[in-house]
């Protein structure tokens, strides 16, 4: 399952380049949605800080993390888009998996929802939309279509 970075948020690009894309997704499952005093890492409160930081990310990442951010706030994004076209594409694969065996659809929906832990008219929703190359097309048709008004 391939995601596109258009769903990430602009600050979680901008953390991919300064860290990588490893140690920015660990970055943002440990922080996300805080916004964090990124020390300098001069003083003995602000190198405590890093390490904790370099604990989870690497002591590299936080070393790039440190030059780039050092003596500023951090709002680490959510990523909550990105995360939910992620399960998306996981819930449409499971689908296309379960049905792929003969079973029908309302009974791989009954799966989904349990699997999940989502409503069974989320999964229809999910199901419905277009996914990978038919929602790129709907898309581009929809931005090719003028405008009335």
């Amino acid at each position: 399952m391939k995601l596109s970075l258009d769903h990430l948020p602009a600050t979680a690009r901008e953390l991919i380049d300064v860290m990588g894309l490893p140690a920015t997704l660990r970055f943002i499952e440990a922080y996300r949605g805080q916004t964090l005093a990124i020390a300098k890492g001069k003083r003995l409160r602000g190198t405590a800080h890093l390490q904790e930081i370099a604990e989870k990310i690497g002591a590299v990442a936080a070393k790039a993390l440190c030059r780039r951010y050092g003596g500023s706030y951090l709002s680490v994004p959510m990523c909550t888009a990105a995360l939910r076209a992620m399960r998306d594409a996981r819930l449409q694969a499971r689908f296309d998996e379960i049905t792929g065996g003969g079973n029908s659809a309302r009974h791989a929906v009954s799966v989904l929802v349990r699997e999940f832990t989502l409503d069974g008219s989320t999964v229809w929703r999910v199901l419905k939309r277009p996914s990978g190359d038919a929602a790129l097309e709907a898309k581009a048709a929809d931005d090719r279509q003028p405008a009335l008004f």
